[in-house]
């Protein structure tokens, strides 16, 4: 199993694209995880982020496929 996990492991990291994809993934994630984790409380004005999360999705279904482009 071991041997199974160190070869598909070889196969993404050797593989360029495969690289970038995984690496842009997992940042593009913590973005999200960060962006939606913003709150903050100015008087009667209170934003929390995470309560748009249309908006949340919307811009990263627009910045996704640009930011993937290389």
């Amino acid at each position: 199993m071991e041997r199974l996990l160190s070869i598909e492991l070889q196969k993404i990291w050797k593989n360029k694209a495969s690289r970038i994809l995984t690496l842009s993934y997992f940042i593009i994630l913590s973005f999200i995880a960060l962006i939606a984790s913003i709150k903050f409380d100015l008087g009667i004005f209170k934003f929390h982020l995470a309560k748009w999360e249309f908006l949340i999705f919307l811009l990263f279904g627009i910045l996704t496929p640009i930011l993937l482009q290389s």
